[in-house]
């Protein structure tokens, strides 16, 4: 958007604004996709098991063997949780910077008209 078109301060500053906004946006995007691309999760322990073992382990022992699938399970996906927690976040924050840069590329585009137009 250029508020006047004749004015070259206008132009270079709606240019600027532009793809500043353009590249936080993608940036914002990337990380959208990051966090919907995370998968494969490991799931222990496995419901096919979990009924093996129910019929096959004492109350103590099934315990126990679930704790231990419980805990490797979250082990494992601690890492992918941190990073699909992370980009979340910087989508997020980003998302929001672009919302603060239209602002003010719209204010700057009206006081560079004001100011040179």
């Amino acid at each position: 958007i250029v508020v006047d078109p004749d004015n070259l301060a206008s132009i270079i500053f709606a240019a600027v604004s532009g793809a500043i906004i353009l590249i936080v946006y993608l940036l914002a995007m990337w990380n959208g996709l990051l966090v919907s691309t995370k998968g494969e999760w490991d799931e222990r322990p496995n419901w096919d098991e979990l009924l093996l073992n129910a019929s096959k382990l004492e109350l103590p022992a099934m315990h126990q063997w679930i704790a231990q699938g419980c805990v490797m399970s979250l082990q494992e996906n601690e890492a992918k949780l941190q990073s699909k927690t992370s980009a979340a976040a910087a989508a997020t924050r980003l998302a929001l910077v672009v919302a603060i840069f239209v602002a003010f590329a719209l204010i700057g585009l009206f006081l560079v008209t004001a100011t040179f137009g």
